[in-house]
């Protein structure tokens, strides 16, 4: 389900059926598999930035790999499972969101897992937040019972 991702040189995707994992091709069309692993983004596509590519795995696990080799260069649980939103650029910071309404945001590093701040917006996210100008845009919804409101949250200056 989760989007392709790519820089000058590599393409990258993740998925769930039937095996789960991520990969790395190279982007000229030769049919050689660069890297895999085993970690499962289904819904949430990969962030990919200058030779590194972050990853929210299904199970809120967030991951940094170096786009070249797939080295692993630092994973950290951000939350409880249920993601389903991808993570955001948003300048120097990954936003990322699980269903049950959290948000999380660190740097877009790759020399360590760095966090910056975490804030609950409601209940549920399955949309990925976008960034116009400096405002963050973020989909929720809380739920009470069987009534379910929805709520477009900003969040800037």
């Amino acid at each position: 389900c989760g989007t392709a991702v790519w820089d000058d040189r590599y393409v990258m995707i993740s998925g769930g059926n039937p095996i789960s994992g991520t990969w790395c091709v190279r982007a000229d069309g030769r049919p050689s598999e660069v890297w895999s692993n085993r970690v499962k983004c289904y819904e949430q596509s990969l962030l990919a930035i200058k030779n590194y590519v972050f990853g929210v795995a299904d199970s809120g696990v967030a991951y940094c790999w170096q786009i070249k080799d797939g080295q692993e260069l630092w994973k950290t649980r951000l939350f409880p499972g249920g993601v389903s939103a991808s993570p955001l650029l948003a300048g120097r910071y990954v936003v990322a969101a699980n269903e049950r309404g959290m948000i999380s945001l660190f740097e877009a590093t790759p020399a360590r897992f760095r966090p910056v701040n975490e804030f609950q917006t409601g209940n549920s996210i399955f949309a990925t937040p976008i960034l116009i100008g400096d405002t963050l845009y973020v989909r929720t919804a809380v739920t009470t019972g069987r009534q379910r409101q929805e709520y477009l949250i900003a969040i800037g200056k």
